[in-house]
Formats: C-alpha cells, structure tokens, sequence
C-alpha cells in the first residue's frame, strides 16, 4: 500500500477516534465547549498526519526529493481519500450510531432560539429550513467537502514545509 492511502486511512481513523470522543462527551459537557474543542483541536491533527504523510511520500522517492506542487496535490490526494471516509463515517454515524441526532440538534438550536427570543412562528420556520440541511446524505456530502477544503489549507502548509528541490546535475563541461 503506498503512502498516501496509508496515510489517508490513519487520518480517517484518528478523525474518527476524535468525533466518537467528543460524542462521548457531548452529555458530559456543554455543546458550545464540545463545538470549540472539535474546532481547535481537529486542524491540529489533520496538519500533523498530513505533515508525517508527506514526509512519507518524499522519503518513497529514489531521490528523497518532492516539489512544492508534487507535495500539495499528495497532500490534497490524501485528503479527498480521507473526505469519503469521513463522508461514509457521517452518513453511518447519523443512521447507526446516533440515530436521534438530527432530532437532539433541533431541540438545541430550539433552545437557542427560544433564549434569542425569536417568535414561534420564526422558530417552526427556522426549524423547516434547518430539516432540509439536517438530512444524512446532505451532512455526508458537507463533511466531505469540510474535509477536502481543510485538507487542501493543511496541505499548502505542510508542502511548503516538507518539500525539497532536487539538486540540479553537476555540469559537466564538454569535452576539448
């Protein structure tokens, strides 16, 4: 298996370990502290496997070299590969794991509203609206496209990091 599929399978799963953690402890604590962990704490990861993967993918190469370009489109490959992953995880997590999850998030944002002191009327039409983007398929599709823009900023970052220029042939004069 090369690297990028290996490194696209571990950033899957860590991103996976991570969301059923923070499941886990979405009763535990408030919905606000879960949402800012989730977001300070997945870029970091996702940079970190991106980072060691494209350091995997230089070190592959006969000449250990890899371009800026050649390290951004390994990156953004590992990236969209883990994308389905988490795309298919969201769409099974949704439909098996926490099947009243759709239902818990509009009671939430109900409660939000309510404290936001919007009028009945304005919270059944939010919540319509809300129905429509709250649909499993839709959430699948949405978590795909986070991963692949996430993925794509990380991937900028780490290729400029990781990347090393072959070293152009010594000249050799011609001969007299």
């Amino acid at each position: 298996m090369n690297a990028k599929i290996t490194y696209a399978l571990i950033l899957s799963m860590a991103l996976i370990v991570f969301r059923l953690l923070l499941f886990f402890l979405e009763g535990k604590i408030s919905t606000i502290a879960v949402s800012l962990v989730a977001m300070l704490l997945s870029w970091p990861i996702i940079f970190f496997i991106l980072w060691l993967g494209l350091r995997a993918v230089r070190d592959e190469r006969p000449d250990q070299c890899i371009t800026f370009g050649q390290a951004f489109l390994a990156g953004f490959i590992i990236s969209v590969i883990a994308a389905i992953v988490m795309g298919l995880y969201t769409l099974l997590h949704c439909v098996l794991i926490d099947p009243n999850y759709i239902e818990k998030s509009l009671e939430k944002g109900r409660e939000l509203w309510e404290a936001q002191g919007m009028s009945e009327q304005q919270m059944e039409a939010g919540e319509r609206f809300t129905r429509i983007l709250m649909n499993p398929v839709l959430m699948a599709v949405y978590s795909m496209l986070k991963g692949i823009f996430e993925g794509a900023i990380c991937s900028l970052i780490a290729a400029a990091i990781v990347k090393r220029n072959p070293q152009p042939a010594a000249q050799v004069p011609p001969p007299l």
